[in-house]
């Protein structure tokens, strides 16, 4: 009796797993039927505007003869499943083995080793592609910007930054300020901004920007309280005769000769090499902590800019919180300053007419008297050093003051 109601139920089993199928295969024949039946009408439209009619006749998948493009239909959907299965078991294959090396740490660390090279190349072409593409790609979806882009689109890379930068200070900040410094304009020229002396080395960030068109970079120009003549003593790679290279670079000099030609004045102030980027959602200032400070003559090609502003300010202390050549480098300058003027006295019998130029000029930059107090410790330690070294100058300096 048991074993009766087992084959009943057996039976049962395979007629449903039949049945199933069979309703299956109906379903099947149906479908193809229908699409033949609305092909015209339905199908071949739809497939002709997404333009697979076109793909399927470039190919060769459609042929005059109706027989061998269904041969042709039958071998393709053949190839496509082939695909797709051993894509599915390479997945499943590859899918095992992560898991078989993810298991043990020393699986773990050769899948890393394996797959840095990997994330390495996808890390370099995310970044390359947001460095050189974002900007445009958001700058054109708005209109305004694209108008500023079409601007300034035949600049420079680092020019055209630099002036979309500013707009977009002025957007984001209401209380920034942009001025262009005219080298050629007394009244407020680059070199009148710069010449003067500092209260703080380590404190004043009241810089300029300059775009140096000639070498294409970008630079932040540092004051330098030393006139045109011996304005290039703050340099250490500057090699030449006399304290700090003066003499060199004042016989050198014919700006103490009036007048003198544009192309031909020269006025070194220290200046810092930055870089300019988007960083994937804005355009940003950025120095590096180990860039050199390098000499710079304001009156070379060059468009130098005033900017204040929330934005430029946080930059400017980074750099100086981060950079320690350039207090440094600002200290040395002042400290030129004044020691030149102790070195070379008015009254000394061998003084040139470049010498008498370079002290009478002195004496005429900003807050120089007033701010030597500040530096008159450093002065004297220096003094001290030459002094010991038996340089002339610095003994008669001792002599006088006792």
């Amino acid at each position: 009796m048991l074993a009766d109601l087992l084959w009943f139920l057996g039976a049962k089993q395979q007629y449903n797993m039949q049945k199933a199928q069979g309703l299956a295969g109906l379903i099947g024949i149906l479908s193809v039927v229908f699409f033949v039946w609305k092909w015209e009408d339905w199908f071949y439209p739809a497939f002709d505007k997404i333009g697979l009619i076109d793909i399927a006749e470039n190919t060769g998948l459609v042929s005059e003869l109706d027989v061998l493009t269904v041969i042709n239909v039958i071998a393709f959907i053949f190839f496509l499943c082939l695909f797709f299965a051993c894509a599915a078991f390479s997945l499943i294959l590859i899918g095992s083995l992560f898991m078989l090396l993810g298991s043990s740490k020393l699986g773990k660390a050769l899948l890393m080793v394996a797959l840095t090279p990997l994330f390495l190349v996808i890390a370099l072409f995310t970044k390359v592609s947001a460095r050189e593409s974002t900007v445009h790609t958001v700058y054109n979806k708005d209109p305004k910007l694209r108008t500023l882009l079409s601007r300034y689109r035949e600049l420079d890379n680092i020019d055209m930054l630099f002036n979309l930068y500013i707009h977009q200070c002025k957007r984001e900040d209401h209380t920034f300020v942009f001025s262009k410094k005219e080298n050629w304009n007394h009244e407020d020229n680059a070199e009148t901004f710069l010449n003067r002396a500092l209260s703080s080395v380590r404190h004043d960030t009241n810089w300029l920007l300059a775009y140096h068109k000639a070498l294409k970079k970008l630079y932040i120009l540092f004051p330098n309280p030393l006139p045109r003549i011996g304005s290039r003593a703050f340099d250490e790679g500057y090699q030449g005769d006399g304290l700090y290279g003066f003499l060199s670079h004042a016989n050198n000099s014919i700006d103490w000769l009036a007048p003198v030609s544009q192309e031909k004045v020269e006025y070194f102030v220290p200046a810092l090499p930055i870089d300019i980027a988007w960083n994937g959602e804005k355009i940003h200032l950025k120095a590096d902590t180990l860039q050199k400070i390098e000499a710079i003559n304001v009156y070379d090609w060059m468009d130098i800019y005033y900017l204040r502003g929330s934005d430029i300010q946080n930059f400017y202390q980074s750099v100086l919180n981060s950079n320690n050549e350039v207090p440094t480098v600002l200290k040395r300058a002042h400290l030129a300053f004044y020691l030149l003027q102790i070195a070379y006295k008015e009254n000394d019998e061998h003084v040139t007419q470049e010498i008498k130029t370079f002290l009478e000029r002195c004496k005429n930059v900003p807050e120089g008297e007033t701010f030597y107090p500040i530096y008159a410790a450093d002065v004297q330690n220096e003094i001290i050093n030459h002094a010991k070294s038996g340089e002339a100058w610095a003994i008669r300096w001792f002599n006088e003051v006792n």
